[in-house]
């Protein structure tokens, strides 16, 4: 379930704590001490370092992330929260795009059916509390609310991925016309460092072209694989679209 556990028990102070990260150096590992440097001695401070965790700025062990490294640039902040928001609350976000626009009484209401009741009323109210103070510290209007586009890869059936047979795939083109075919020989005669080996032994998807003096490979027997690396998404729309795509560039068999 990509919903967090985590939550602050002072949301208000949630701006206060990224404007102090902004301005420190990247620690080795983000610990209570080092938000004790930062002026934030309560003990309630240490539940924002989960929050981070589960925002991706974070690993396990507390050591920054790239994400953390992306914030500090100060043009981006607010943009790079938001998309770690996304993330972490993907569940959220799945139900309705523009979760971060909620209410806090539609947010945890939103939330107590994602849980299924297994969070009492006052975590659900700190949870939410604590998603909506990130939401109106992050920026999200630059950032994507779709999941990323499938990767497509097209595989020659000799030589593994082509980049040219990829693209080729992708916009329903072929490489060369279909009444075409391969023809060794008149391939060598051009390039003179391809011999023709007379022991070449028959291969079945071999025919004469119109002369007859020439075999050369039929392009039918030729297989093309694609491979649809699908993003982790619950949304149903998000997979028509991708098919739909799919429909439209590539065609039916």
């Amino acid at each position: 379930m990509a919903l967090p556990d985590s939550y602050t028990v002072k949301p208000t102070a949630i701006p206060s704590y990224f404007e102090a990260m902004l301005e420190a150096r990247v620690p080795k590992r983000f610990t209570q001490s080092f938000l004790q440097s930062l002026n934030f001695k309560s003990s309630n401070d240490r539940l924002f370092i989960k929050t981070l965790k589960d925002l991706g700025f974070l690993d396990n062990d507390g050591v920054p992330a790239g994400r953390y490294c992306d914030f500090l640039k100060r043009s981006q902040a607010e943009r790079i929260v938001a998309e770690g928001v996304r993330e972490a609350y993907a569940d959220l976000f799945a139900t309705n795009s523009e979760a971060h626009e909620l209410s806090l009484a539609a947010t945890k209401e939103a939330l107590r059916t994602l849980y299924g009741g297994r969070k009492p009323d006052d975590i659900l109210d700190r949870i939410a509390s604590t998603f909506v103070a990130l939401c109106k510290y992050g920026d999200f209007s630059v950032v994507e609310p779709t999941d990323p586009a499938p990767e497509l890869v097209a595989i020659h059936p000799k030589n593994g991925t082509n980049p040219e047979m990829n693209q080729a795939a992708i916009n329903h083109e072929p490489t060369m016309h279909q009444d075409q075919a391969i023809d060794p020989y008149a391939t060598a005669h051009h390039n003179p460092t391809m011999r023709h080996d007379p022991t070449m032994r028959h291969d079945p998807t071999m025919s004469h072209n119109t002369n007859g003096r020439h075999p050369s490979r039929n392009l039918e027997s030729l297989q093309y694989h694609i491979n649809i690396v699908l993003p982790g998404s619950r949304d149903q729309s998000v997979f028509d679209v991708i098919f739909k795509s799919l429909r439209e560039h590539l065609g039916s068999a």
